[in-house]
């Protein structure tokens, strides 16, 4: 393949992305091998600060294998320090390195003791400045309140990136709400955002410092006036989503524009009226929805509606999990005013364009108690009604708490969904 054009060898080797052996095999090969190759082997790049020894590869960009203690001193920050300088003089020799990293994790900073972060900020720094076509930025564990103005500008530089498209920040520790929302307005070509546990130990209204001092009222207001790319994925998960809501309904312009969205997944987001208020927004393009918590069982269901399909037109993907089934609680009490419009009194005169509709219900069971399967007959009458005429797919799994899967007979539900079951578009589990 001496004489292959560049494009097939990079097609042929993208098969071995994911294949690190492979990869470096391959970079002996030949210079053209090598050019294809590289693009995969440098392509994620991990600070991660962990005590976990990891095997060690010169060929790869990986910070968890520099960052292997010394065994006769597992807690000397030099040795750490050490390796990341290493990192720094491999991209320094060879800078073109650098335009081949494409995703970037930040994180376990907590696990430091007071005093040593400050030693790794100046080498991340450096480090993160020599970045320039970074496309996904992962933060985890990450204390924003202890970070110096030098590095918080690095991480900004990566979020003005145009090229930034997916930013993911978990279990990270901001100073406020507001910080929060700041910090989103510095991206502004993002594609897919995702929020998960993040904590704020002050109350957003008692703080008025909202960033480092890298930032400032006036590079604030100029980021959020620069286009801004529409957001196709957000997930928000363990956190609240009111903030969320109120930054995008204000008249300030915020850098998060939700009109366009085609994936949407809540995981424990507990405040209906909140997700209600959202969808309004961003529910007119959605695509997939996916909400996991019990609050979907919430009274604010049947007595206001909050939840329906009226509220997402355009919606072909359904998931809905952590319902709770017990001989008093019956998932389709609610599930019934999901599919149905205004006060739930009658189903959607127009067809919706739905096509998959995936239930995970957790059911619990006392010896002495039994399950009521008849309540499931209404979701059968409502989804093999003219309203539902594109699904095609209807999967329920139940998962057995407390008992053995057997306790709960498959056959039953297959009964009180009939019309669905003999079109060949149901499907149960229980596991």
């Amino acid at each position: 393949m001496q004489d292959a054009p560049q494009e097939l060898l990079d097609h042929i080797i993208h098969f071995a992305h994911d294949d690190r052996s492979t990869l470096c095999s391959a970079r002996l090969v030949c210079h053209a091998w090598n050019v294809s190759a590289r693009v995969h082997v440098f392509r994620r790049l991990d600070l991660l600060i962990t005590e976990t020894p990891t095997p060690t590869d010169s060929s790869h960009i990986d910070t968890d294998s520099l960052m292997k203690p010394n065994p006769a001193n597992p807690g000397n920050i030099e040795w750490g320090t050490a390796k990341f300088t290493r990192l720094f003089q491999l991209l320094h020799s060879s800078p073109d390195m650098a335009y081949f990293v494409r995703e970037v994790i930040i994180g376990n900073t907590t696990q430091l003791r007071p005093g040593q972060w400050e030693v790794y900020e100046l080498l991340f720094s450096v480090i993160l400045s020599r970045l320039k076509r970074v496309t996904a930025l992962y933060l985890r564990e990450v204390d924003w309140c202890q970070l110096s103005p030098a590095f918080a500008h690095s991480i900004m530089g990566l979020c003005q990136s145009p090229n930034l498209e997916h930013l993911d920040v978990w279990n990270c520790q901001m100073p406020s709400m507001e910080g929060l929302l700041d910090f989103l307005n510095f991206s502004c070509g993002l594609s897919t955002l995702r929020l998960s546990h993040i904590r704020i130990p002050i109350p957003h209204d008692q703080v008025s410092a909202v960033m480092p001092s890298s930032a400032n009222i006036g590079t604030i207001n100029k980021l959020m006036q620069r286009p801004r790319k529409p957001l196709q994925t957000l997930t928000i998960e363990s956190f609240p989503l009111s903030p969320i809501v109120y930054a995008i309904l204000a008249t300030t312009p915020c850098s998060v524009d939700v009109t366009k969205l085609h994936s949407l997944v809540l995981n424990h987001v507990n405040d209906l009226p909140s997700v209600r208020r959202f969808l309004r927004v961003a529910g007119n393009s959605l695509e997939y929805l996916e909400m996991r918590t019990a609050s979907c069982q919430s009274r604010q269901l049947t007595e206001h509606g909050f939840i329906n399909l009226t509220l997402t037109p355009r919606l072909k993907g359904l998931r809905l999990s952590g319902l709770h089934w017990t001989s008093t609680i019956h998932p389709a009490d609610y599930l019934q005013h999901v599919f149905r419009v205004g006060d739930g009194s009658e189903p959607s005169p127009e067809s919706h364009p739905l096509e998959c509709l995936h239930i995970v219900v957790n059911a619990f069971k006392r010896n002495t108690e039994a399950f009521n399967f008849s309540k499931w007959r209404i979701l059968d009458d409502i989804l093999s009604g003219p309203s539902f005429t594109s699904l095609n797919r209807v999967e329920i799994f139940v998962h057995v708490a407390s008992m053995r899967p057997a306790d709960v007979d498959p056959t039953e539900f297959i009964k009180e969904f009939p019309e669905l079951h003999a079109s060949s578009k149901f499907r149960v589990v229980c596991c």
